[in-house]
């Protein structure tokens, strides 16, 4: 689907990555901030820690998350799109018409108001996933119809 292919090692189930992996991909990050959170905050009596990172680039937000024991080796959480520049497959990219993402990728769904991918793919189309999206695209969209960002994450069910 629409985002496998931006983040090598998408999600706490797909590979695990390492700086240097985002860096040669990215670029250096414009700034890092990292903490320590807990790996399951909904569950009280889980003690384990994991490291969350956000990497600031012109355009583009990513947040990752290492286990504590090994932080040089992190998953590909969550992320932001805001700039045109920003690196995107299938030839979409903020700022272009959502017509031109409903050609790519079909009508999306509707989510909180917000037109929404989703798949249920959590490495690429080899293996399906049953039960809820693996991952979301979620577009916001101005009055006159233009992507204005984006931004892919784990469904609150996941």
């Amino acid at each position: 689907m629409l985002f496998v292919s931006i983040e090598p090692g998408y999600g706490p189930n797909g590979p695990k990555i390492s700086r240097s992996d985002l860096v040669s991909r990215f670029g250096q990050p414009a700034s890092t901030e990292s903490k320590e959170v807990s790996r399951d905050p909904r569950d009280p009596t889980d003690t384990e820690l994991w490291i969350l990172t956000t990497w600031e680039y012109p355009g583009l937000r990513i947040t990752t998350l290492g286990e504590k024991v090994s932080p040089g080796r992190f998953w590909v959480d969550e992320g932001e799109i805001s700039g045109t520049k920003a690196p995107l497959p299938y030839g979409v990219r903020v700022g272009q018409s959502i017509d031109r993402w409903r050609r790519q990728f079909g009508q999306p769904n509707c989510i909180d108001g917000r037109p929404t991918y989703e798949s249920h793919f959590p490495h690429g189309e080899e293996l399906w996933f049953f039960g809820p999206p693996y991952y979301q695209v979620v577009l916001f969209v101005d009055g006159a119809g233009k992507v204005q960002r984006i931004r892919w994450d784990h469904p609150p069910q996941h």
